[in-house]
């Protein structure tokens, strides 16, 4: 079967099949899930490549290939991986980080971050999943892909600004570099 070919196979990479990481995000465990976790990535896709498309792509990526990876590297006891939720989780941090910073009232935010925490906890605690009641039989969720997702999904939404602040550090006159240098090293180390 072609799921089986693309999801994330620990014995499989280990033979040097690595374009598991790439593609097991993409393929899933029963008709439940592809619909839990389409429908939740097309409303997010929808919304961060309309609004903030580098963004977007840079969580879209980077947390399809980096989750397996984690799953690889840190998570021993998982011999297969497959979904998009942890994909769905990195874009779910962008949107709400994104959203929240520019709203005038950022309690909406910090809802949304606490529901996605508890939503999270939940899973961890229980064993399954707040919405997909069918993946295959002897699966379990694996929320630790949706907090490495939610933390790309942070990064990705901040990273930008990081990265603004340091181009604007070098355009600065080469007398007042050393004094940002400071400023910027204060702020970092409190």
């Amino acid at each position: 079967m072609l799921s089986e070919a693309l999801q994330y196979q620990r014995d499989a990479v280990n033979a040097g099949q690595w374009w598991r990481f790439a593609t097991a995000s993409f393929v899933h465990w029963s008709w439940d899930q592809v619909m839990w976790d389409g429908i939740a990535f097309v409303v997010l896709a929808l919304i961060a490549a309309r609004l903030w498309r580098v963004r977007f792509f840079v969580a879209f990526v980077v947390s399809a290939i980096a989750i397996p990876l984690f799953v690889h590297f840190f998570v021993r006891g998982v011999d297969t991986y497959r979904g998009l939720s942890g994909v769905d989780s990195a874009l779910f941090a962008l949107v709400a980080i994104r959203i929240g910073g520019q709203a005038k009232a950022p309690v909406l935010h910090w809802i949304c971050f606490v529901a996605f925490a508890s939503k999270i906890a939940f899973e961890m605690f229980s064993g399954s999943t707040m919405f997909v009641r069918e993946l295959a039989p002897g699966v379990a969720s694996l929320p630790v892909a949706h907090l490495v997702g939610a933390a790309i999904g942070v990064v990705a939404a901040l990273l930008p600004e990081l990265r603004l602040q340091c181009m604007q550090l070098f355009d600065q006159r080469s007398d007042r570099i050393l004094e940002s240098l400071h400023a910027y090293g204060e702020w970092f180390s409190g």
